[in-house]
């Protein structure tokens, strides 16, 4: 009978004991996914709650009727520029073009494009939208690459009956 109940208790000590070392292991894990996560998204421009936002905005524009967004409904009114970054553009081509300095160099797909949004706090953060939600074409002789909070407008053109092209207004 003892060697029984020993057999038990050595059994039930074992299994405490991998368990606890699971948790453990497990504990480690979360604990290391969190950490770069944490690294990963707080020290980039990127803010995917801003890019989900935006891009939900934009597809709502896409069906309705308007022919004009105001920026300052997904973006808050703390911004002063909002620029579009078109794909494969360059981060000195386009600090030069935006006449402002970016944080990173975002690369970009070639189903892709981004706004580029700085605050007035000296922060930016860049949003990457898919091209199948805002194409952009640039218009020289109606937009510019980027906008003011004066003017917080992003316009469409219809192409083939769908909004397709974006800009900003001059």
């Amino acid at each position: 009978m003892r060697n029984k109940t020993s057999s038990l208790i050595d059994l039930k000590d074992k299994t405490m004991r991998r368990n606890t070392l699971s948790l453990l292991r497990y504990t480690r894990t979360v604990r290391i996914s969190v950490i770069l996560i944490f690294i990963i998204t707080g020290c980039s421009s990127h803010d995917f709650w801003l890019e989900y936002k935006t891009s939900k905005k934009l597809d709502e524009f896409k069906k309705n009727n308007a022919t004009w967004i105001n920026l300052n409904e997904t973006f808050g009114n703390d911004w002063k520029k909002i620029c579009l970054q078109w794909t494969y553009g360059l981060k000195d081509a386009l600090e030069k073009s935006f006449d402002e300095i970016l944080p990173e160099e975002v690369a970009l797909g070639p189903n892709d494009n981004a706004l580029w949004v700085f605050y007035n706090d000296g922060s930016a953060k860049v949003v990457v939208i898919s091209r199948k939600v805002m194409d952009y074409q640039y218009f020289p002789h109606i937009g510019t690459l980027c906008t003011s909070s004066q003017k917080p407008y992003l316009y469409a053109i219809e192409f083939y009956g769908e909004k397709r092209f974006y800009f900003f207004n001059k």
